[in-house]
């Protein structure tokens, strides 16, 4: 897969690239658009006071640090507790929220239009106990994915999580998700469809590590803690 950015543009959608043995170069088409803007405020749940400098940042970064081109979009909260993060491309994105003395936040499930905003959206954060270590908290599966072939391969199940409540163990892995192949969906596109509101459910079509059978589940999205 690859995939083209600069400067005031979104990213471009995921492309499939097959680079030929032999071959030096190959030829892909990239649309690159001004994009959307998420934004909204940060504030305490226990007393709704807003957090300045809480730290919000689009969930999955493309790149490196050290890159020329910011590949992740970014914002910290002002005196109002208030952010904005734009040239977002359209899909469904996560966001990633932290500040200190809190447990950080990531809110999944944003449909992001092309050229279109969301918001206001208020992120709600927990306080930490004292000498309690920040957490992360989020709506989910349940389970580690990380990309394998042709699918998401499973490295890690939760307790508790709807993952282990249908079955899904180490070693199996996602072909795909709400009957879309994982392979058309991309890496990034395919967390993003597995993450939702909690409360509902995401089927997936599951390879099982012993290599023999195919499952078809439907599994819980639920609260976390990690």
């Amino acid at each position: 897969m690859a995939t083209v950015v600069a400067r005031r543009y979104a990213p471009a959608a995921e492309v499939p690239v097959h680079i030929p043995a032999g071959a030096r170069c190959v030829a892909a088409n990239f649309t690159l658009s001004a994009g959307g803007k998420i934004f909204g405020k940060v504030v305490s749940r226990k007393s709704g006071a807003p957090l300045a400098g809480a730290r919000v940042e689009l969930e999955g970064r493309l790149g490196t640090d050290s890159s020329p081109v910011p590949l992740s979009a970014s914002a910290t909260t002002d005196a109002l507790g208030e952010f904005t993060l734009s040239g977002l491309a359209p899909g469904l994105r996560s966001i990633h929220v932290g500040a200190d003395g809190y447990h950080s936040r990531i809110l999944a499930g944003l449909a992001m239009s092309a050229d279109g905003n969301i918001g206001p959206v208020t992120v709600e954060l927990n306080p930490t106990a004292p000498g309690e270590a920040p957490q992360i908290e989020y709506v989910g599966i349940g389970a580690v994915l990380v990309g394998s072939g042709d699918g998401l391969l499973v490295s890690r199940v939760f307790p508790g999580g709807g993952a282990a409540e249908v079955g899904l163990s180490e070693g199996d892995s996602i072909l795909a998700i709400d009957e879309v192949a994982v392979t058309q969906l991309g890496f990034e596109s395919a967390i993003q469809r597995i993450r939702g509101p909690e409360g509902t459910t995401v089927g997936v079509r599951v390879w099982r590590h012993d290599g023999s059978t195919v499952a078809e589940l439907t599994v819980p999205r639920r609260p976390l803690r990690s």
